[in-house]
């Protein structure tokens, strides 16, 4: 395998992980937390604690979009080095005629 072919194929095994990552990622946003929170909120209600429940609650949701949102970042990882090898592959073959994006379509 050339130096050219060996980059190039690089870069598609890190697109194809960039794009597995989104999958993974996107469960995320499923996560449910709401028959603990529901439970919760029927134990302060017989407690007469419903105002503060609310109030925890509100914290735990606050916690869970954080969370969505560092999960989310861990995409980060894959699209930099993505990135990354599509601009060795190009500094590489600087002095050629070839791109990425041409040797990607003859492939």
């Amino acid at each position: 395998m050339s130096k050219s072919e060996q980059l190039a194929k690089e870069s598609e095994d890190l697109k194809f992980a960039l794009i597995s990552s989104r999958g993974i990622t996107h469960d995320a946003k499923y996560l449910d937390v709401s028959e603990i929170t529901s439970k919760l909120l029927d134990l302060a209600e017989d407690y007469n604690l419903l105002e503060e429940m609310e109030e925890a609650l509100d914290n735990v949701r606050e916690h869970i979009n954080k969370l969505q949102s560092a999960i989310f970042q861990c995409e980060d990882v894959f699209e930099d080095a993505y990135k990354e090898s599509i601009l060795t592959f190009d500094e590489w073959k600087e002095s050629t005629d070839i791109t990425f994006e041409d040797w990607e379509k003859k492939s």
